[in-house]
């Protein structure tokens, strides 16, 4: 359903991970706000700039209380708005391809305008289900004009092809998915295993396997060094049920069992 939120944020929000349900646009009225895609692509808004969100894009936002206080629009696009739009747009562009991310839109004076008219017209009271959809349908046709290249997919209801992908640096940056298996990773990062092995191979420069055994090595040498739990329990903690396979793997990294280490 089509919407038009205005929010005002005094105090740090970090980390907001959140699914955009349908087409967003993002536009910022003063501050700055960093968004991350899936793929770990930043886009960093600031005064006067926006971007185009697809529906089902999974993404992280952040906001720091650096620049003083955010204010920011939320235009969200109901299907009939949409639909209505794109029937009479065939002749300018077809959208074809899928949307793989964020539109980011370049800032103008007549998008800053746009945004001043609806500030105006909340202020007197205009506000029905007609005026919404009328001025959503002038916000499209002006973002069309600015912005052509990518517009169009992000705007179609095609731009769904990545539903549901969470951003693989922020889920694996939480040391409680150290104990969990690479299919595991796949399933909660919204990849079949294959995808998920070729987009982390891509981001970390090594397969998931690898990296997982690094970073419980790692732990597990912090560990033994700055507690006095178990070597059984610290391999119980890294997803290792087997105290002796977890040995080995400690061994041939640092060349000396987790006993040793302890001294």
């Amino acid at each position: 359903e089509s919407t038009i939120f205005y929010k005002a944020l005094e105090q740090d929000l970090l980390d907001v991970e959140f699914l955009t349900q349908s087409p967003c646009l993002v536009y910022i009225e003063h501050g700055r706000e960093t968004i991350t895609a899936h793929n770990n692509t930043t886009y960093t808004l600031s005064p006067g700039s926006a971007a185009l969100l697809p529906a089902g894009l999974l993404l992280h936002s952040n906001y720091a209380n650096t620049d003083g206080l955010l204010k920011a629009y939320l235009v969200f696009f109901g299907k009939d708005v949409i639909t209505h739009f794109l029937r009479n747009q065939h002749k300018r562009s077809s959208p074809s391809r899928q949307a793989e991310g964020v539109c980011p839109i370049d800032g103008s004076e007549s998008l800053n305008d746009f945004f001043r008219s609806i500030q105006r017209s909340a202020s007197q009271g205009v506000a029905s289900a007609e005026f919404l959809n009328v001025k959503l349908l002038e916000l499209l046709h002006l973002l069309s004009f600015q912005n052509q290249e990518g517009f169009y997919s992000c705007l179609s209801a095609k731009g769904k092809a990545t539903t549901g992908k969470r951003n693989i640096r922020r889920l694996v940056e939480d040391r409680q998915t150290l104990r969990l298996t690479v299919s595991d990773l796949a399933h909660l990062s919204g990849r079949s295993l294959s995808s998920f092995n070729r987009d982390f191979k891509a981001q970390f420069g090594m397969p998931p396997k690898q990296w997982l055994i690094n970073q419980r090595m790692q732990v597990a040498h912090q560990r033994l060094l700055s507690s006095t739990a178990s070597v059984g329990d610290i391999a119980l903690e890294l997803g290792y049920e087997n105290s002796s396979h977890f040995i080995k793997l400690f061994k041939s990294r640092y060349g000396m069992t987790p006993t040793e280490l302890r001294g």
